[in-house]
């Protein structure tokens, strides 16, 4: 498993409110698959529960998509399997738990 990211900064809201974003590393399996990855939050995207709501994925070296979240439902640019996408926007949720 990839060791872990240290390229990081915070931006500074109003109110006191500070977003950290930086890159992390993710692993999953799908359909017997194992996925190894990286996700980077764009650093330019709303906030929903104060946590960034789009990411750009790189997974086993390639790049997925930009994977974005409204509400409840993910959603990728490239990949078009729905339950991978959601599987991969869980993973990046669980980061910030």
């Amino acid at each position: 498993m990839p060791g872990p990211i240290n390229n990081s900064f915070t931006i500074g809201f109003n109110m006191g409110i500070k977003i950290k974003y930086r890159a992390f590393s993710i692993s999953l399996e799908f359909m017997g698959i194992e996925y190894i990855g990286i996700v980077t939050p764009i650093t330019h995207s709303n906030l929903q529960e104060g946590l960034p709501t789009e990411f750009s994925v790189v997974l086993n070296g390639s790049f997925r998509g930009i994977f974005t979240i409204d509400k409840t439902t993910w959603q990728s640019t490239l990949l078009e399997n729905d339950l991978l996408v959601s599987e991969i926007g869980k993973k990046i949720y669980n980061f910030y738990e």
